[in-house]
């Protein structure tokens, strides 16, 4: 037999109740903006709070007992959770050391504006210190609070410690030579050089130059080199060998050596990727651009001094944790299974190292 409530007493069924989204509808608004309406949130503006309870109260809204009562012992438990961490690791040897590089600190301050408009926080770890143990940096690290971990454009001589990556998901910025076990998001150095090569031809240059750094051609696994090829062959231009910019060479060494390497090719525009080319070319006795030009592979800025190709380091940086994230939200650890390779194109921009040369 059904028990039926005392006569006179109030009778409420689930059907006839009125929701957060009947409240919604009538006040043209997310169920969400009406929740934080009703629970006076400062985030709403006071008239629409205002608005929102007086449609409320006459359509005759209560709040559900039940949910009531959870939301209490939630917050009586006092639980806090823990904010989901990504770690940018590099092996600079210290802050001035990282933020020296304006590139790096477009790849951290890209990972770091994405990581915080997806609920993470993103810090930057450094392990450059040859005295720092593996001990101290999985202390540094902290696995009990990290989720993930971005390997910045990390340098192939400088030590990295050693990291048990299988506990972390794991996304690298160039780096092409460690974990290759890793998805990673670099500029396109390949396209780059293409680009650099297609203006200087544009400009009416034909003997084409490119000198870059050695460990950065290696670092990249020759990607400099096969645009450099790659465009001589398209655009049919005179053979010019590159050359490598050696790390333990002098400034002198270096100035003589690109001297000599201009003087012999006959080059008219040297294509770089060291933004101080210019000043050894300056150093060299060459007038920049009357005698050579100059076109930069790496600017960071838009600089109307110097013709090259903008390289968006920042946008990097947030397809850095963009990738990240997705790995950490699907549970995947290193190694990944089929690690994939994302490559970010650059901009041309005409500047006054570069100018239009008349053909003969």
């Amino acid at each position: 037999m059904t028990n039926l409530p005392p006569t006179g007493a109030p009778r409420e069924s689930n059907a006839s109740r009125v929701t957060l989204k009947d409240v919604a509808r009538v006040a043209r608004v997310h169920f969400s903006t009406v929740s934080m309406a009703l629970r006076d949130s400062p985030r709403l503006t006071l008239s629409n709070r205002k608005r929102i309870r007086e449609i409320a109260e006459r359509l005759g809204y209560r709040r559900d007992p039940v949910m009531l009562a959870l939301t209490a012992q939630r917050s009586n438990s006092r639980v806090t959770l823990r904010r989901p961490r990504m770690a940018f690791l590099t092996n600079r040897v210290s802050p001035e050391d990282f933020y020296s590089g304006a590139h790096m600190r477009y790849f951290l301050s890209g990972a770091q504006q994405q990581a915080e408009r997806m609920g993470y926080t993103c810090d930057l770890a450094l392990t450059g210190n040859d005295e720092m143990s593996a001990e101290e940096f999985e202390r540094q690290l902290d696995p009990s609070r990290t989720d993930g971990i971005i390997v910045g454009a990390v340098i192939s001589d400088v030590r990295l410690p050693e990291v048990d990556w299988s506990r972390y998901a794991t996304v690298k910025i160039d780096s092409a030579f460690i974990l290759p076990g890793a998805p990673m998001i670099a500029n396109d150095q390949m396209q780059t050089v293409q680009t650099a090569f297609q203006n200087a031809h544009r400009l009416g240059y034909r003997r084409i130059g490119m000198a870059v750094g050695q460990i950065d051609e290696e670092n990249t696994h020759d990607l400099y080199a096969a645009g450099c090829y790659l465009s001589q062959d398209r655009l049919k231009l005179p053979f010019v060998p590159p050359l490598h910019f050696r790390p333990s060479e002098s400034h002198a060494t270096l100035v003589s050596r690109l001297a000599e390497w201009v003087r012999a090719q006959r080059i008219e525009v040297v294509l770089s990727n060291w933004q101080s080319a210019r000043d050894l070319l300056v150093a060299a006795r060459f007038r920049v651009p009357a005698d050579v030009g100059y076109i930069c592979l790496n600017l960071n800025d838009p600089d109307p001094a110097v013709a090259g190709v903008i390289a968006n380091h920042f946008e990097v940086g947030q397809k850095a944790a963009e990738t990240l994230a997705l790995l950490i939200k699907r549970g995947l650890k290193s190694p990944a299974h089929a690690p994939s390779a994302t490559y970010v194109e650059g901009v041309w921009q005409d500047g006054a190292s570069a100018t239009l040369r008349h053909r003969r």
